[in-house]
């Protein structure tokens, strides 16, 4: 089990899903400069506790050309979720700030402000509509497939201020 853990966590880390550089529009997707930086699709609650998405963006250490880091985050814990073909969740706030990457299945997230957006696998979201206020969102598997997402938990009290 340590080594199926071990390799999600390899796999988040180096997933090239998300990644855009506007300096090589254009160019291979999978080649990567020190000026980029990677998109990430994340769900935020406002002040008056609408949630929508939003475009997060993580500026990338620079490297070789295929093994590009995001900057690091402290992560609370690691979690494997199965949620069975067919799964619907009405208006919800998310557990904890996390990110979501989907392994098999596509969740389907709509925002209280009325917009969905569907995760097929190889995709990933950042949530972060956890604490109050907030007006949650609903989640959904799209179709009877069962959904598996690696979930990383983010230690909000070790982030930076």
């Amino acid at each position: 089990m340590k080594i199926f853990l071990s390799a999600i966590v390899l796999w988040l880390l180096t997933h090239p899903i998300g990644w855009h550089s506007k300096a090589n529009e254009g160019a291979d997707e999978r080649t990567f400069g020190a000026s980029e930086e990677m998109i990430v699709p994340k769900l935020v609650a406002h002040s008056d506790g609408e949630t929508a998405f939003t475009e997060g963006r993580q500026y990338i250490i620079d490297g070789a050309d295929m093994w590009q880091f995001s900057l690091s985050f402290p992560a609370k814990s690691v979690e494997i979720y199965e949620l069975k073909g067919g799964f619907k969740a009405g208006l919800h706030p998310a557990p904890a700030n996390q990110i979501l990457s989907i392994l098999q299945g596509t969740l389907v997230i709509e925002a209280s402000s009325g917009e969905v957006r569907e995760f097929p696998p190889g995709s990933w979201v950042w949530v972060t509509d956890s604490k109050a206020p907030t007006k949650g969102h609903k989640s959904w598997a799209k179709d009877k497939t069962d959904i598996i997402a690696a979930v990383v938990r983010i230690d909000e009290e070790a982030l930076p201020k």
